[in-house]
């Protein structure tokens, strides 16, 4: 189901070496698997032979990105860039950009495009990333990730737009203006061969893009310096770094690693990315960590995790949301299980603007909801449950929360206005006033108090204003599955 209840390499960890060491050595870090050869199918390819591309029932595309089939990468940048400069940093939008094949006529004909909901210019909610209407192949029609910049003038993505039968299936970092002009053009960032990249994410400070590459056989972490396009690896550990997170200041990142033997935080101080000093892990090896994520005064992390040892129905690790201190210390659980019923997966946590509170979606109570989480007094709100679901019926789902970033209003999808079974797969967005932390749950479909923010057949989704980088769509990808070539 798209609601990203799993991010990236999560689902599949690495095998524990025997002997956990704090820095990567060649004997404690999971040897990569044989060359890539035709025989071996989608999965047994780094870029995927468009031939061979899958898409699933919601006719999305399915990734299948194996970093350890890409041998021989390389990345560089564009050619005679013009530099992006920031006019302003701390921006906040009164617009908000999100997902849709608003664009398409046929399953065919979809293309998954980056839109943008009210704000700039004279263009009424505009398509931002402009595939739709060219000649590509359909599975060079998926743009993703939105991240924004901090003076609110661009939005970067990633997209398969640069694909071709002679590349195969690539993903590439483009940015685009937020105004949503089409007489400007949408400008490439990232230029790869037998690589993948995804998951930007803009820096408070404007000048570079931090992002993870599938690159030599695992993934690694990269800037994108958006001033003169130049590209800057920041590891190369024959380990997997992935989920980049900048701080506040945009001085430092978090991340997930396995270097250790299993999922770890790491902090990298990226005061000077051209001399960065060994990263520092904080996380207490309590458990496998997962996309960390600073508050926005710096202080806190809020991630998921495998510590408490729950399982679901099927014996797969439940992860529960938990926030600790920059440094690691004083861990405390965010989010609720219902162990019994192997119930309460959780995901997209996102701190509040002011850090009172954090949105996430959970599983608790069946079906996917939406719950906000009171840091100061640790009360948890149910925002969202469906009240009279039909027996036998599948529930309504709601997922992928962000916030506005002036107001403790949560924004999120929902599927109350699509029939799974019917094969209407349509999603909207949806926004409710987190406030007060003790007030009722409300039904998307049926109470007043929920305010539609689109309305039409056909997805919505996955909306992003606070933080200003999206995560929920990556969802899509297998990449979880096939990270360590398990099926």
């Amino acid at each position: 189901y798209p609601d990203a209840s799993a991010s990236v390499a999560e689902c599949f960890k690495p095998e524990p070496t025997e002997e956990a060491t704090p820095e990567p050595t060649e004997e404690a870090t999971p040897e990569p698997t044989e060359e890539p050869t035709e025989e071996a199918g989608p999965v047994g390819y780094c870029n995927t032979p468009m031939d061979a591309v899958q898409f699933d029932d919601f006719g999305l595309l399915i990734a299948n990105v194996n970093p350890r089939n890409c041998a021989n990468s390389s990345i560089h940048g564009p050619e005679g860039w013009e530099p992006i400069v920031m006019s302003a940093l701390g921006v906040c939008p009164d617009w908000l950009v999100y997902h849709s094949y608003r664009d398409f006529e046929s399953r065919a004909d979809r293309d998954l495009e980056i839109f943008r909901l009210g704000g700039v210019g004279e263009v009424v909610n505009p398509n931002l990333s402009h595939t739709q209407g060219q000649n590509l192949l359909p599975a060079a029609r998926f743009d993703q990730a939105p991240t924004r910049s901090p003076d609110s003038q661009w939005v970067a993505f990633i997209s398969t737009r640069a694909s071709t039968e002679e590349t195969g299936l690539i993903w590439e970092i483009f940015i685009a203006p937020a105004d949503g002009d089409p007489a400007k053009p949408v400008r490439r960032l990232t230029y790869t061969q037998n690589m993948i990249v995804k998951d930007p994410m803009w820096s408070p400070t404007g000048e570079y893009i931090a992002f993870q590459g599938a690159f030599e056989g695992y993934w690694e972490l990269f800037l994108a310096d958006v001033r003169t396009g130049e590209i800057i690896q920041l590891t190369n550990n024959r380990v997997d770094d992935i989920n980049p997170f900048w701080s506040p200041d945009g001085k430092k990142i978090v991340y997930q690693s396995n270097r250790t033997g299993q999922w770890q935080i790491f902090e990298m101080d990226l005061s000077d990315p051209y001399n960065v000093p060994d990263p520092v892990k904080i996380s207490d090896g309590a458990g496998d960590d997962f996309n960390p994520v600073y508050s926005n005064d710096g202080t806190r992390i809020a991630f998921r995790s495998t510590r408490d040892g729950v399982t679901d129905i099927y014996g797969m690790p439940l992860e529960a949301i938990y926030t600790m201190n920059a440094d690691g210390s004083n861990v405390q659980r965010v989010s609720e299980f219902n162990a019994e019923a192997g119930l309460g997966a959780t995901a997209n946590h996102t701190w509040s603007p002011d850090d009172t509170l954090i949105a996430y979606q959970s599983d608790l109570d069946g079906d996917r909801d939406i719950y906000v989480y009171e840091v100061a007094t640790g009360k948890t709100r149910q925002l969202t449950n469906e009240k009279n679901p039909v027996e036998g019926d599948i529930n309504i789902q709601e997922f992928a929360p962000t916030w506005w970033c002036d107001a403790p209003i949560v924004i999120f999808t929902s599927d109350v206005d699509g029939d799974f079974a019917q094969r209407d797969y349509t999603n909207n967005l949806y926004q409710l006033n987190a406030l007060p932390i003790d007030g009722p749950s409300y039904d998307v479909g049926e109470d007043g108090e929920v305010v539609k923010l689109t309305d039409r057949q056909g997805p919505d989704q996955h909306p992003q204003n606070s933080p200003a980088e999206e995560n929920a769509s990556r969802a899509f990808d297998l990449e979880q599955a096939n990270l360590y070539g398990e099926d």
